[in-house]
């Protein structure tokens, strides 16, 4: 794949051990301030919420400066926030709008991180190896989500908070220093000279226009919306649903609902060329929706990781496809314009459908009810694929 990609992919991997780390420790922080699931999905909310608000202006940001550098400036600005929690959570001082607002400021850099090194990845490997080096990077991401929260119930049984946040601030400061060795085999296109409205606008019309796209894009936003509910709640699950009276033991299951996600890492490439990169983001949607809708009427670790296992190989497959169709069918000079506002769409029903649980779960449904029941949307999504120009493309 070459040295400039092998590494961003080192670097990347070590960062995303600190993101999924800080799946777990932020949220077990939180449960020592509050066991109210709103506060949860409005931490959840606010993290994700800047995927939105990027992606409406940071696509132009993307395709006028350096990719590789603004993707270095996010690793660094988030280092510095971990560390500056770090020293919060040491002085015994948080409260939870703390955590709020902090979670705001991390996912507002790991928006602009992520739409930039989604830009950045087809300037380092040939077109026929994009499916590859997408594959790779999601191995990393499910590795680090089988091992990362682990990894954060071990440093704060063996440690404290404040060290782990602190590491994962180190994290960071690696992804960043490795981004100085990516060097792009092509030079990034100049963006045409129309206003910035056009220009803004421009992602979204892409979209619009290319089905393809249009379609993906909205599956992903519901499978997105559905996963919200799970991600921002699952330390409550663990005591609501499973019955686990330990939080750290959430950090175990998730660590083995991880292992199906790096099977799917690594059979994905295998699988689109075998059946077309359509179907399998379809099998991909449906097969997730079915796993955890399953899985979520189990009650021993065992049942639960199995179901888990199976439907979280859905997820890369899901992700590597998605991704590398708007990879080869965007131009190159508005990549980052897409890229931005795919993530908007696909990534900003995030916060609102964490929003939408934390309201539903006060007033209509209890969160065992959501939980079984919400999966079922993503099924419904991935059928519906099917009659499309998805399901056939190759």
């Amino acid at each position: 794949m070459g040295r400039s990609f092998n590494a961003l992919w080192f670097g990347q991997t070590i960062s995303l051990f600190g993101d999924y780390t800080a799946l777990f420790t932020i949220p077990a922080f939180a449960l020592e301030l509050t066991s109210v699931t709103s506060d949860f999905t409005n931490i959840y909310a606010a993290e994700n919420l800047p995927t939105l608000i990027f992606g409406f202006v940071g696509g132009v940001i993307i395709d006028r400066i350096s990719r590789r550098r603004l993707a270095m400036v996010a690793d660094l600005m988030r280092a510095v926030a971990f560390g500056l929690l770090a020293l919060l959570v040491a002085s015994g001082r948080t409260e939870i709008w703390m955590l709020v607002g902090f979670s705001f400021v991390i996912g507002s850099f790991a928006a602009g991180f992520n739409s930039a090194l989604m830009t950045l990845v087809p300037s380092l490997v040939r077109p026929g190896n994009l499916a590859v080096a997408n594959g790779r990077l999601a191995l990393s991401q499910q590795i680090a989500f089988a091992t990362g929260p682990v990894l954060g119930a071990l440093l704060v049984r063996l440690t404290s908070f404040p060290i782990a946040f602190s590491i994962n601030a180190l994290t960071f400061v690696v992804s960043a220093l490795t981004l100085l060795l990516a060097r792009p085999l092509t030079r990034q296109p100049r963006p045409g000279k129309s206003g910035f409205l056009d220009q803004l606008s421009e992602g979204f019309r892409f979209i619009w226009r290319t089905k393809v796209l249009l379609y993906t894009v909205i599956a992903a936003a519901g499978a997105n919306f559905v996963t919200a509910l799970f991600e921002s709640s699952i330390v409550l699950m663990g005591q609501q649903i499973f019955g686990l009276e330990d939080p750290f033991s959430v950090g175990w299951i998730l660590g083995g609902l991880g292992t199906g996600g790096v099977f799917g890492a690594l059979t994905a490439a295998a699988v689109i060329r075998k059946v077309g990169i359509g179907k399998v983001a379809v099998f991909g949607l449906v097969l997730f929706g079915v796993g955890l809708a399953i899985m979520v009427r189990q009650r021993t670790i065992p049942s639960i990781a199995l179901t888990g296992f199976v439907g979280f190989i859905g997820v890369p497959w899901l992700n590597v496809a998605i991704v590398t169709i708007r990879q080869r069918v965007s131009p190159d000079a508005i990549l980052g314009r897409v890229t931005a506002a795919s993530r908007a769409v696909a990534w900003g029903s995030l916060p609102l459908g964490a929003l939408t649980a934390g309201y539903l779960e006060g007033n209509f449904f209890d969160l065992a009810t959501l939980a079984a029941y919400s999966p079922l949307l993503m099924v419904v999504l991935g059928l519906a694929l099917i009659p499309t120009v998805v399901w056939r493309t190759r």
